[in-house]
C-alpha cells in the first residue's frame, strides 16, 4: 500500500493564519493557491461580522 504524504502549507493575510493540508492526486485541478482562494471566500461568507462579508445567493 502506498502511504500518501500530506503537505501542509501555511498562509497569513492579515491577522489572521491559514494552514492548508492537501494530500498529492494526479486527477487534482486546483493549484493550492486557488484552495487557499475558496477556503478564504468560504470563511468570508461563513462570518456576517467581517468587512469583507459576502452574502450567499
Amino acid at each position: 500500500m502506498d502511504k500518501k504524504q500530506t503537505i501542509t502549507t501555511e498562509r497569513k493575510i492579515g491577522k489572521i493564519t491559514y494552514l492548508v493540508q492537501a494530500l498529492p492526486s494526479e486527477k487534482a485541478t486546483d493549484t493550492i493557491h486557488k484552495k487557499i482562494e475558496k477556503l478564504i471566500v468560504k470563511d468570508l461568507q461563513k462570518k456576517p461580522g467581517n468587512p469583507g462579508f459576502l452574502a450567499s445567493e
